[in-house]
């Protein structure tokens, strides 16, 4: 994104620094709320929906691009909401994981899993130096935006593991709870991180 913002709208310093915050401020403003609100849905049609989201919003920048529609707001509108799409992705991925596999593999589920973001992180940034080369950066983004439709067809192809009274699912339902708003949930986890004295002291330092 900030290459976009650079290459294609010659952002200034501080418009760059406030699309690097948007990226990150979805995590601080609505992580908590989010877990509360993933613990009460499934979470694979989570995971496809947001898959879809962030594709769809990544394949808005080079379409503008290629209208010269593209501005600092609309980039600003699309990390932001990237940014919430990936907060309840990261949240419902790492609580099904232990569905998918299972408690006795969790630790390999998890060392694969991190073992592909590495090479991604390690692999992404030179591939897409070469393609903002080949192309521009607003069209390089149409491989991430690929990445994610192939991420999608992944998580479409988990074959059927529940069942119950009759009817197949792709995993248990949610545990009944009760009715509590997110905020509340998000706001007892807050206490009950400070109660322990250890993290209350790394918090207060």
């Amino acid at each position: 994104m900030p290459l976009v913002a650079i290459t294609t709208l010659d952002a200034t310093t501080f418009q760059l620094g406030v699309l690097v915050a948007l990226q990150t401020a979805a995590f601080l403003v609505i992580g908590l709320p989010a877990g509360a609100w993933c613990d009460r849905m499934r979470k694979r049609p989570v995971l496809i929906t947001t898959d879809l989201v962030r594709a769809a919003l990544l394949l808005s920048i080079p379409a503008a691009a290629l209208l010269d529609r593209l501005t600092l707001p609309h980039l600003y509108l699309v990390v932001a909401a990237h940014g919430v799409a990936t907060v309840f992705f990261d949240v419902s991925y790492q609580s099904y994981l232990p569905h998918l596999v299972g408690r006795a593999r969790l630790v390999e589920g998890n060392g694969k899993l991190e073992a592909s973001r590495t090479v991604a992180h390690a692999v992404g940034p030179a591939t897409g130096g070469y393609l903002v080369q080949w192309f521009t950066a607003p069209t390089a983004l149409v491989a991430p935006t690929t990445s994610s439709d192939v991420a999608m067809a992944c998580l479409a192809s988990i074959p059927a593991t529940y069942a119950s009274n009759g009817t197949v699912s792709m995993e248990p339902p949610p545990p009944r709870r009760p009715r509590v708003m997110p905020t509340r949930t998000a706001k007892a986890t807050v206490n009950a991180i400070m109660a322990i004295s250890s993290l209350s002291r790394c918090w207060t330092a």
